[in-house]
């Protein structure tokens, strides 16, 4: 190639790179402005807040939170115990509630972790709306992240008489970690059909990046006639009520907690690092005279 050549096919991909950067540069500018946008509006025309906890203060509010104990292996053969240790749920005193994954063993195997199971069951019960949270999720192997709400009369809990998933379960956000998985947002129903089956319709959201590196706002609009997932206000999911979808007219309590390892995500590895923190700004339930 000569020179002069040389310098042609060098100008030209020097404006191609400059070009992309720019749009890059632009592309993301956008996605933060209509993000920026989104909060300032939220929750949007309609929707009037009916309860919320911000996390403010130094202390979790036990008239709305209870920290449940559980063994290792209680739930999808998780490894962690759940512990009602302030270590392992406390507010930050900066407004957020912090579940912290501990590995206290020296290997990774049942027992060897410690976390936070909290639910306000008997407490706190909703019947539709938009239920919400805003927070930034940990990352890795192994780690499982979850907001979601189970019927009130769910027989896991006290005075309940209905076993799951008769019950019925709405998982708002969950994530199982590690490479893609960390990006990649579930929300998910139990209940059993006619058939006597649980069809556990789900949903998956794949974001441009890490969840772990900033607060987002995960939530569903759960409506007498369909539930749909949104993350920062883009629908990715709507399951529409059917006739044996009956759980899901009655109240339900909210539950957050950070699990490690389990049937689904499958066990953490060397490559997952801890303590990992689940950082909740807030929780708040809206209604909305239209739905």
């Amino acid at each position: 190639m000569s020179g002069r050549m040389y310098l042609i096919h060098s100008f030209i991909f020097l404006l191609l790179f400059l070009c992309t950067a720019s749009e890059t540069v632009a592309d993301s500018v956008d996605s933060e402005n209509k993000l920026a946008s989104y909060y300032a509006q939220y929750p949007g025309a309609g929707w009037i807040q009916i309860w919320s906890d911000e996390f403010n203060g130094n202390n979790l509010n036990d008239s709305v939170w209870t920290r449940q104990v559980e063994s290792p292996g209680r739930y999808n053969q998780e490894l962690q115990t759940y512990t009602n240790s302030t270590e392992n749920a406390y507010l930050d005193g900066n407004g957020n509630l912090v579940i912290k994954a501990i590995h206290i063993g020296n290997g990774l195997d049942s027992g060897d972790f410690t976390s936070a199971r909290l639910n306000t069951a008997g407490k706190k019960l909703f019947t539709y709306g938009k239920i919400a949270m805003r927070a930034k999720l940990p990352f890795g192997k192994g780690v499982w992240p979850a907001f979601w709400m189970l019927g009130a009369n769910c027989s896991e809990y006290p005075n309940g008489t209905v076993p799951w998933p008769y019950c019925g379960e709405i998982d708002v956000m969950e994530m199982i970690g590690g490479g893609i998985n960390d990006q990649i947002i579930h929300g998910t129903l139990h209940y059993m059909d006619h058939q006597g089956r649980n069809p556990a319709p789900t949903y998956a959201f794949t974001m441009s990046s890490s969840p772990s590196n900033d607060f987002h706002i995960y939530d569903v609009e759960w409506t007498p006639r369909s539930i749909t997932w949104m993350v920062d206000g883009l629908p990715y999911g709507t399951k529409l009520m059917e006739s044996d979808m009956v759980p899901f007219s009655k109240p339900f309590f909210i539950i957050l907690n950070l699990a490690v390892g389990g049937i689904w995500p499958g066990n953490p590895d060397s490559s997952t690092k801890y303590p990992q923190y689940y950082i909740v700004d807030w929780v708040r339930v809206y209604t909305n005279s239209s739905s």
